[in-house]
């Protein structure tokens, strides 16, 4: 056999490089085969977006499903811990705001939302106690030279834990505790919220007073808040009745919907409540 034969023998004897290239274990294959595969495209960001939750006006029957729906969102939105709080904030009611910025300025902060969520829960109404806070934001008046400030934050103080009285309602009532001169400039403004009505208020306090602190000698009652409107027809046309808008009407005087009907069913002047003539037939309804 000449050395061409014995070398050919020798390498398919022993497994030489040849035999090596075509035979691989199983693992090799496996690893060939996921390194010849393309390289798979990063994973799209979803686009879901959570429902944004509803604000909350601290209707009891509703808190349950609210904290749910804001706990997801917060989960969805990925809403840093830190800034959770100040993000719960927006979804509140304006008297629920104030309640939260008066704990976050006391020693009683909120420690997470799940503290605020709990406390929320337990400011459940007491009906006895609606009762009475209903009785006194009717009564609540601006006394002495306590000024419009601090007659605002006091009625603030009230309202904030009544659940059932319209803004509108409670509008009324803030202008009527008002300093006689102060409810009247009021009331020629037309607000149509209490914020606005308040502002109003304390604005139509510096004109009077020429920017000095004024002394209302204990004003405030408004004695003739049964004969007076809360806020003045816009038109001051004699041509004709008027269709009776309640929507409309309830927006200009900041009546309750039973109110306005209990004016139109006893012939009740909307300008001062009187029993015997409309709001149309009034002479005095250009007086204020």
């Amino acid at each position: 056999m000449d050395a061409l034969g014995a070398q050919q023998q020798q390498t398919a004897t022993d497994g030489g490089p040849i035999h090596q290239q075509q035979q691989q274990t199983p693992e090799q294959q496996q690893q060939q085969q996921m390194n010849q595969q393309p390289t798979s495209p990063p994973p799209q960001r979803s686009n879901f977006k959570a429902k944004e939750p509803p604000v909350f006006h601290r209707d009891r029957k509703l808190l349950k499903g609210w904290v749910a729906d804001m706990r997801e969102y917060i989960q969805l939105s990925d809403i840093q811990v830190s800034k959770q709080l100040g993000f719960m904030r927006q979804y509140f009611f304006q008297f629920l705001k104030q309640w939260y910025d008066k704990t976050q300025r006391s020693t009683s902060l909120f420690v997470n939302v799940e503290d605020l969520f709990t406390r929320l829960s337990e400011r459940s109404p007491d009906p006895n106690k609606q009762t009475d806070l209903r009785g006194e934001v009717w009564n609540v008046r601006c006394q002495g030279n306590e000024g419009v400030h601090k007659y605002s934050v006091r009625f603030n103080d009230i309202a904030e834990g009544i659940v059932d009285m319209s803004e509108i309602d409670l509008m009324y009532n803030y202008i009527r505790g008002l300093p006689d001169e102060v409810r009247k400039k009021v009331r020629r403004r037309k607000p149509d919220s209490l914020n606005t009505a308040m502002k109003d208020a304390e604005e139509a306090e510096q004109l009077l007073s020429g920017g000095r602190k004024k002394d209302y000698g204990g004003q405030g009652r408004d004695r003739r808040s049964d004969s007076h409107p809360l806020l003045r027809l816009q038109s001051q046309s004699n041509d004709g009745p008027v269709p009776m808008d309640l929507n409309r009407i309830s927006r200009i005087y900041s009546l309750s919907q039973d109110e306005i009907k209990r004016h139109i069913q006893e012939n009740r002047c909307f300008n001062y409540h009187a029993v015997g003539h409309s709001a149309h037939q009034c002479r005095n309804r250009k007086q204020q």
